[in-house]
């Protein structure tokens, strides 16, 4: 709670400075005109500027080689109580804990002030192996040697509103306001069908952070984009978070076209329960990948 408090305040903070910078300049350029006929004036200046800026659509894409860690736990029923299950797809059932998979992103300004912001990324992984020790799956138990196929997928969807705080020739400063649609499916089978085990959930879950670009030379620019949300909510036994992180330093050989070498970050944490007949059992998902990756942008 005191860190949403921090960053709700430099919100705030960050938009009052703005706003009282931008009253002062008004006052001191030109005292002649209303209060209402310089904003009016202003705003018509940022639509044509915005409209020769390269920069009212930005398409990103990113190529990354990311380490990932999936882990499931499971709550067994028996007489007194539930017991515990903890699997990791990558130690215990041999998926890859290292893969390149393909990231985007784009922003389409309205107005100056306001904007669309959407991300996709989608891993998709799959694995044979044969089981070292007896694993629990939902309400399968997997015997020790067992030849298996593992699975899990992962494809994630997010769009929603960008608010500009801070524009100029130089920074850039804004939040946005998402909702994230995650479809996430994972899963054991062997080939006889003697198990064939599948968990798939689609969450939609909203999400907001801030995303941020300084002119460090005028080829070099500094991205940074910050995205988090966290819910609870105990009568049905729902649980969810979902923290984002994307630091890039980009090279603008033109001022269309960005080559990027970025730092890419994404969690999820989720906690359900599976309904088997009159009983259920309690799960959570706990999902991360976090590498470095190569990319490009464009600016029109």
């Amino acid at each position: 709670m005191n860190k949403l408090f921090l960053k709700f305040s430099l919100y705030i903070f960050v938009f009052l400075i703005y706003n009282l910078s931008f009253a002062q300049l008004a006052k001191k350029s030109n005292d002649s005109l209303t209060g209402k006929e310089h904003r009016k004036e202003v705003r018509e200046k940022r639509k044509a500027t915005l409209k020769t800026s390269h920069a009212r659509f930005v398409i990103k894409g990113s190529s990354v080689f990311a380490n990932l860690q999936s882990d499931m736990q499971f709550g067994i029923p028996y007489t007194d109580g539930l017991l515990t299950a903890n699997l990791s797809l990558e130690s215990d059932f041999g998926l890859a804990d290292y893969k390149t998979f393909f990231t985007g992103s784009f922003i389409y300004f309205m107005t100056p002030r306001s904007g669309l912001y959407a991300q996709y990324y989608g891993i998709h992984r799959q694995n044979e192996h044969t089981t070292l020790k007896e694993y629990i799956f939902l309400d399968q138990t997997i015997p020790v040697g067992t030849d298996i196929t593992a699975y899990f997928n992962t494809n994630v969807f997010s769009l929603g509103y960008l608010l500009t705080i801070m524009r100029d020739s130089r920074a850039f400063l804004g939040a946005y306001f998402n909702i994230f649609f995650m479809d996430l499916q994972t899963g054991v089978y062997t080939k006889g069908n003697n198990i064939d085990e599948e968990l798939e959930f689609l969450l939609p879950l909203p999400n907001f952070g801030l995303i941020a670009n300084f002119e460090i030379a005028p080829w070099l620019y500094f991205d940074f984009a910050v995205g988090f949300f966290a819910l609870d909510i105990k009568d049905i036994y729902f649980s969810g978070s979902i923290y984002s992180l994307n630091t890039a330093l980009i090279f603008k050989p033109l001022n269309w076209l960005g080559l990027s070498l970025s730092y890419e970050m994404f969690d999820v944490n989720v906690s359900d329960r599976y309904d088997i007949g009159d009983t259920y059992i309690p799960y959570s998902v706990k999902y991360h990948f976090s590498g470095p990756a190569l990319g490009l942008s464009f600016n029109f």
